[in-house]
């Protein structure tokens, strides 16, 4: 029987995990939309407490940064215990308090506190990691398609939110448009959690190299000796030294470029569209043909755009590269987070998937200061572009030598993993 449909005589019956996609998507979208909104609250942080410098107040966002990344495998391994219900509902009231309580602020170490630290716990537990883990319970067959979504949903909150909270900012105020980001958690999505998620099909059963196994926890320790997730952490490190470095100096490179910052800030918005509208269909893909090879092609395609960033010079190539590399810029995250899961089973891929991402993180501040470092050296980005070119086409090559049928095959014989009951989720 599939897992993602339950047949009586000749008739469907309605799959439900759509529903508890459909909470995971408003989820990432509500959480990515609402952690990057700090952009348009900066400014008006500064003025509400004008002793306070830029380098002050930043350090509330960089505590908030490396704290949800460090935490990544903390939730996961939270979720393999107590269930990614459990997790993702708790996380998402304390990310509504850190929201409520920046609206009180009355000094900056609150908001390093409410914003760098409250939120960010928040946060860690409804990225799409956190997410991934909950609909790896319901999904065996499209779970790339799944994932693809979720990711998708996750840039459109960068896309939406961002701007919405801005409107409101101006509207009403900044204390105002926190209070109505904690409500909106608080009251839409912390309920839906409660109400609409429940336990998946697939946290009972594995299905793993065409047959159908026990769900097993797969240590940390298990994986990182299994060649297929060394190769994934070394594909992601590079995936955030290169994507991550890019978005935090495109501005720049335009105006150094002699456009204007608005065509900066299309870029990015481009690049935002065309990652959602890449995630879901390279992802759907991937669950017809296998991960690495997606997920390979997805690098020569990003080591093609940063060919043709190295020549921008006017906006109409500026938005060309814009296309092209957003179409694959978050493309990884599912795509890897899937092939965790072919390989090593629901239970655990919150854990993994986690490490993952903290070692993405990791990649993106060495590459962001790389850049910069070079720039201030050089007077150009020239040089960081084509270490980046250089690297990301080892992460192509990396992802068409992971051996996905050798993988799934040894996991499932229990060569590589070490069988622990998991704990299960409440319904």
């Amino acid at each position: 029987m599939k897992l993602e449909e339950t047949t009586a005589g000749s008739r469907r019956r309605f799959f439900y995990g759509w529903v508890v996609l459909g909470v995971a998507v408003f989820g990432a979208f509500m959480g990515q939309g609402l952690n990057n909104s700090i952009a348009v609250f900066f400014k008006p942080l500064l003025t509400t407490f004008p002793s306070a410098d830029r380098a002050t107040l930043s350090m509330a966002a960089s505590i908030n940064m490396v704290l949800w990344g460090v935490m990544q495998p903390i939730m996961g391994k939270a979720i393999e215990r107590f269930g990614p219900k459990r997790v993702i509902a708790l996380a998402s009231a304390v990310l509504a308090a850190g929201m409520l309580l920046m609206a009180t602020v009355s000094q900056v170490r609150q908001v390093h506190l409410y914003f760098g630290v409250i939120a960010a716990l928040g946060y860690a537990g409804g990225t799409v990691v956190t997410y991934f883990a909950l609909i790896a319970q319901w999904f065996a067959e499209k779970k790339g398609l799944a994932m693809g979504i979720v990711s998708a949903g996750s840039s459109a909150g960068i896309m939406l939110v961002v701007p919405a909270t801005n409107l409101v900012i101006i509207s009403s105020g900044w204390r105002t448009a926190y209070v109505v980001q904690g409500l909106a958690v608080g009251l839409v999505l912390f309920p839906a959690l409660l109400l609409l998620v429940r336990r998946g099909p697939v946290s009972r059963s594995s299905t793993l190299a065409g047959g159908t196994v026990r769900a097993q926890r797969v240590p940390i320790s298990t994986a990182l000796r299994h060649r297929p997730y060394q190769l994934v952490l070394l594909i992601m490190v590079i995936c955030g030294f290169a994507d991550m470095s890019l978005a935090a100096h495109l501005a720049a490179l335009t105006t150094d470029r002699g456009m204007s910052p608005e065509a900066g800030g299309f870029a990015l918005s481009l690049i935002g569209a065309g990652s959602a509208v890449g995630a879901i269909i390279l992802s759907a893909v991937s669950d017809r043909t296998g991960r690495k090879g997606p997920l390979g092609v997805s690098f020569f395609i990003r080591a093609a755009s940063l060919v043709l960033l190295l020549l921008v010079r006017d906006e109409p190539t500026l938005y060309l590269f814009a296309l092209v590399f957003g179409l694959v810029w978050i493309v990884s995250a599912p795509l890897t987070s899937a092939l965790i899961l072919d390989t090593y089973g629901p239970v655990s891929v919150g854990t993994l998937f986690g490490l993952v991402t903290l070692a993405h993180q990791f990649g993106g501040s060495g590459g962001t200061f790389l850049a910069g470092a070079i720039f201030d050296r050089t007077g150009s980005y020239q040089l960081a572009i084509a270490i980046f070119i250089a690297a990301t086409l080892v992460a192509g090559l990396a992802s068409f030598m992971i051996n996905e049928k050798k993988a799934k095959g040894r996991l499932a014989t229990g060569l590589d993993a070490q069988v622990i009951p998991a704990q299960a989720d409440a319904p």
